[in-house]
């Protein structure tokens, strides 16, 4: 089961829109799998800022603006991506060495702008949660935080589900027990939405028992995710759920 479904970011980014190349310009096909999750990265903490900056000012995510092949700036060389060494050129994008700022004009329910942004370095898992107090408040809203950022750039990638799956979990888990309980909730109540949704049409999935059996598996690779994150508070969870679920397998 693919939970995250067609994505679209608060920003309009959308991906594969026109036969491989997303609505912001860049051509992914030739883009390998680890290239593919170092653009979305990029990508999804630029974004971050720019909405952080946007709400200091007041703006509300219902009056984010629309972005298209404008978001990058100059569309030389693939908007500064190249075909390869991906994690390397979004390191050295030149939106990485320009301080942030954004123009804003508002027109009616319209907000135009003119962003400026710097790209993260430490942009795959921000802010390390290792605590000695499984409690501790702070570190538990930092993994949830984590939660969301990962569930924003990995949901336009189409990878395997269940590495999702145990990446989200993990990442909810290194918090502490707070963390992991509101983390291990959200999985099972999308299971039971979901098993709901696919009832009125199970011959679309396999029947009833591929529905179930679906379900299943991911439920146990969230708890693989849990287990793992609980465990091993210091561990980059994007890097260490590939021992346990291949990224490129639906």
């Amino acid at each position: 089961m693919d939970m995250y479904g067609n994505y679209k970011s608060p920003f309009g980014y959308e991906s594969g829109v026109n036969g491989g190349v997303d609505s912001y310009g860049v051509d992914h096909r030739g883009f390998s799998t680890q290239d593919e999750l170092q653009y979305q990265t990029a990508r999804t903490e630029r974004e971050r800022q720019l909405a952080e900056n946007l709400q200091r000012q007041g703006v509300s995510e219902s009056r984010f603006p629309q972005y298209g092949t404008n978001f990058w700036g100059d569309s030389a060389n693939n908007y500064g991506f190249g075909t390869r060494s991906i994690a390397q050129n979004a390191q050295n994008h030149p939106a990485m060495n320009m301080p942030f700022s954004t123009n804003l004009s508002q027109q009616g329910n319209n907000v135009q702008q003119t962003p400026t942004l710097a790209l993260s370095k430490n942009y795959m898992q921000s802010n390390n949660t290792t605590n000695s107090n499984p409690f501790n408040f702070v570190n538990n809203e930092k993994a949830l935080t984590n939660v969301a950022l990962g569930y924003n750039y990995l949901s336009p990638l189409s990878i395997n589900d269940k590495y999702k799956h145990s990446v989200l979990s993990c990442l909810g888990a290194q918090g502490g027990i707070p963390s992991m309980i509101a983390t291990a909730g959200l999985g099972v109540t999308k299971e039971i939405y979901d098993i709901a949704k696919k009832s009125f049409n199970p011959k679309k999935y396999g029947g009833y028992g591929g529905i179930l059996s679906d379900s299943w598996h991911d439920i146990q690779a969230d708890a693989k995710g849990l287990s793992e994150g609980y465990n091993n508070q210091d561990a980059n969870c994007y890097d260490m759920m590939k021992n346990f679920y291949q990224i490129n397998t639906k």
